[in-house]
């Protein structure tokens, strides 16, 4: 564990994703991993991003990477899901119009 970490000065789930890339780069793959979870259970969600970054790629065949991959996919999709549902239903506009009165 670092200094910064032990500090809890790794918190964001971008920070803790370039955390993890830090220990892929210095050769602790396990430590990249275990961070990279980290950050995905800090709401680290760049999937699609992940896919073409090339300091990843050392981990493309890694179970446990696959795993959680599979599963920051599936989140980003439920998202997405989520999103088009509200704009299906026109409730978007309606919520928008709650916050700016919320803001008045």
């Amino acid at each position: 564990m670092s200094a910064d970490d032990e500090r809890g000065l790794l918190n964001r789930s971008d920070e803790l994703f370039n955390f993890a890339l830090s220990g892929l780069l210095s050769g602790d793959r396990q430590a990249a991993l275990d961070r990279l979870q980290r950050a995905i259970d800090a709401g680290w969600s760049d999937y699609y991003l992940s896919h073409h970054d090339p300091r990843l790629q050392s981990l493309s065949e890694d179970p446990r990477y696959r795993q959680m991959m599979m599963d920051v996919k599936a989140d980003v999709d439920r998202q997405r899901e989520d999103v088009t549902s509200i704009e299906s239903e026109d409730e978007l506009p309606a919520l928008m119009e709650r916050v700016r009165a919320m803001r008045r």
